[in-house]
């Protein structure tokens, strides 16, 4: 299923820098991407959206792979009919705590009540993290969230919580950088 999630997961990019630019990329949320996702999963996968709270989850006949998505955009604000007033979004310590929040959730699905009345079977979890960067905002999210993974893991670890990248993928748009990465967050 790793190989799937991960084709699934590159597949999707591609697809998602193909059909973007710098004026559309900020319409596209975590819904959208999540249906690119599915989109490009080979024919034979159990698909559920939004099940008991998790973004998507995978099965086959014998197990089942939870998947949460983030995507984060810094965009311009405007009013309408005047000049940009501002940005919304921008890599901090929100979006980061987002990020450890989810994580943690996947990391204990095991020990949520319906774990076991649904005889669920969760072999791997899994993080899609998409973003994108204009080059005229002030801090970037490719050097918070891509260039320092390390910084991610490091955190994860220190929850006791185990987590690899298995794909990383990014593409420029004009003046858009977007990228993304899957990781595997490790079930307690």
């Amino acid at each position: 299923m790793e190989k799937i999630i991960e084709k699934a997961f590159i597949n999707s990019f591609n697809d998602l820098c193909c059909q973007v630019n710098e004026k559309t990329f900020r319409h596209i949320n975590e819904s959208v991407y999540r249906y690119l996702f599915i989109k490009h999963l080979p024919e034979g996968i159990g698909v559920e959206d939004e099940w008991h709270r998790i973004d998507l989850l995978l099965h086959d006949p014998e197990f089942q792979y939870p998947i949460e998505f983030k995507l984060y955009d810094t965009r311009p604000l405007f009013l309408i009919g005047m000049d940009e007033q501002g940005k919304k979004g921008g890599a901090g310590n929100k979006n980061f705590q987002e990020f450890l929040n989810s994580a943690k959730k996947l990391a204990e699905l095991r020990n949520e009540n319906f774990y076991l009345k649904k005889r669920c079977n969760f072999k791997k979890s899994y993080f899609v993290l998409i973003a994108g960067d204009r080059l005229e905002t002030g801090k970037k999210r490719f050097d918070y969230w891509y260039c320092d993974q390390n910084r991610h893991l490091a955190a994860l670890a220190k929850m006791d919580i185990k987590s690899q990248v298995i794909a990383q993928e990014e593409c420029v748009k004009s003046s858009l950088k977007i990228f993304g990465w899957v990781i595997e967050v490790g079930l307690t």
